[in-house]
C-alpha cells in the first residue's frame, strides 16, 4: 500500500518528537515559518539571534554565527525536500532507514547473545572442572574408606587374637 505525503510527514514529526521532545514541535513550526518568510520575529529575538539546539528545544538569545543552521532549519529542509519527492521514493527511503535500524538492533541482539554464550560456556567449563574434581575426591574418599575398613578389620583381628591369647594364658 502506497503511503501518502501525510503519512511521511507524520513519520518526520514522530522523529522530531523522539529526538527533540514533543515540546519542540511548536518551536520547530515557528522556526520553519520564519525560514519560509511567513512569520516575523518572535518574542525570543530575531532570526539571527535565535538558534534552536539539540538540547530538547532550548534556545539562546545571545546570538551565534548568522550562517549556522538550527536543527529546526535542517528538519524544515527535510520536510520541504520530502514533499517534492514522489511518495514512492519517500516510502523507499523510510523503509531503507527502518531496515538499517532493524539491522543495527539485530546486530546488538546478536552481540548480546554471543556475550551470553561466552559467559555460559565459561560457566559450563567451570562446572565440568568442578565435577571432575568432585569425582576425583569421591574416588579418593572411597579408596580411603576401603583402606580404613581394612585397617579396622585388621585391628579387630589383632584385638581378638590378643584377647584369645590372654584368655588362653589365664587358664
Amino acid at each position: 500500500m502506497a503511503r501518502t505525503q501525510d503519512d511521511l510527514d507524520e513519520d518526520v514529526w514522530t522523529f522530531i518528537d523522539e529526538i527533540l521532545g514533543p515540546e519542540s514541535r511548536e518551536e520547530f513550526m515557528l522556526d520553519s515559518a520564519k525560514l519560509q518568510g511567513g512569520v516575523g520575529t518572535s518574542a525570543r529575538g530575531t532570526n539571527k539571534e535565535h538558534r534552536g539546539t539539540l538540547g530538547g528545544g532550548s534556545s539562546s538569545a545571545h546570538g551565534s554565527d548568522p550562517n549556522a543552521k538550527s536543527t529546526a532549519a535542517i528538519l524544515s529542509a527535510y520536510l520541504q525536500s520530502s514533499s517534492s519527492l514522489n511518495t514512492q521514493e519517500a516510502t523507499e527511503e523510510v523503509q531503507q532507514m527502518r531496515k538499517k535500524v532493524e539491522k543495527m538492533m539485530t546486530r546488538r541482539e546478536q552481540d548480546k547473545r554471543n556475550k551470553d554464550a561466552k559467559y555460559f560456556k565459561g560457566q559450563s567449563e567451570e562446572l565440568k572442572r568442578l565435577s571432575e574434581s568432585l569425582k576425583d575426591l569421591s574416588v579418593k574418599s572411597a579408596e580411603r574408606k576401603m583402606k580404613l575398613d581394612r585397617d579396622v578389620a585388621a585391628l579387630k583381628e589383632v584385638q581378638e587374637r590378643q584377647r584369645r591369647e590372654s584368655d588362653h594364658s589365664k587358664s
